[in-house]
């Protein structure tokens, strides 16, 4: 079954996307994103445009983890751990398909929401997670 909601998003501009409830109230609405995520990046003193190497994500979390101690975790793994916990927190989940991006809502709720049972689950919130 397909949602009725739309998902625009501007590639060049990192995180950089907005929803909407038909195409035209999504392209409206990124455009407005990407007049305030240009500004702020200008107020934080960043270069605009100018993409990242594909390995400098991986490499600054690498480096965060080492220096404070940390479990290896990767930027997916990372998202799989968001999208889980905002399911365990109550999220709609049409808000979280606009905050992850996912097509259809059927995606986060066959991956992310599935029940754990369990003493070694009690009082713990479920997680995925997976080296990639």
């Amino acid at each position: 079954m397909e949602d009725d909601a739309y998902i625009a998003e501007i590639p060049e501009l990192s995180g950089c996307m907005s929803d909407g409830a038909t195409a035209r109230e999504a392209l409206e609405n990124v455009e407005i994103i990407a007049k305030e995520w240009i500004e702020t990046a200008h107020e934080l003193g960043r270069d605009v445009g100018n993409p990242l190497f594909p390995d400098t994500i991986n490499y600054w979390l690498k480096r965060f983890l080492s220096k404070n101690n940390l479990p290896h975790i990767t930027p997916h793994g990372l998202r799989h751990t968001f999208a889980t916990l905002q399911i365990t927190s109550g999220i709609d989940i049409s808000t979280l398909q606009a905050r992850t991006g996912h097509a259809q809502a059927s995606t986060l709720i066959n991956i992310y929401a599935r029940p754990y049972h369990g003493e070694a689950h009690k009082n713990k919130p479920p997680l995925r997670l997976k080296r990639c």
